[in-house]
């Protein structure tokens, strides 16, 4: 069965916009996204009177069971570990831009014949959900 959607976090300071490093930026976005449709899952704001460990510990939580990651600048060490230890794809971008856009492009991406990482992603995704049938 080829599983059809992906979830893909976006840091950002405005929630519109990829404009921030996954470190440093004042919220994640969590988008379902699919070949027609994508649909906002949750934002997490982040408190800048928390530590900076304790925010990445909360980071990566939220980021966890994600197939991709849009980010603004480099991830950090502990974050890059984190994301090749759950098969996160991570991409980088070099000038901010909507959210919009960039799931317009994943969706672009889904609906002909994906690139091998996005392949990856999309069936990251789908052993995730049969391990978890599974193990029911």
């Amino acid at each position: 069965m080829k599983r059809d959607h992906i979830k893909i976090v976006f840091p950002t300071n405005d929630l519109a916009t990829v404009n921030a490093k996954f470190d440093n930026s004042t919220y994640l976005a969590v988008y379902d996204v699919s070949v027609d449709t994508s649909e906002f899952i949750h934002a997490a704001q982040f408190d800048p009177e928390t530590s900076a460990d304790e925010q990445l510990q909360e980071r990566c939580n939220i980021s966890d069971g994600s197939s991709l990651l849009f980010t603004f600048g480099q991830l950090g060490g502990l974050a890059a570990f984190h994301m090749v230890n759950n098969k996160i794809f991570a991409i980088k971008i070099g000038a901010p831009e909507s959210i919009e856009a960039l799931i317009a492009k994943t969706q672009d991406m889904m609906s002909g014949n994906p690139p091998l990482w996005l392949k990856r992603a999309l069936n990251k995704d789908q052993a995730d959900q049969e391990s978890k049938e599974v193990s029911l």
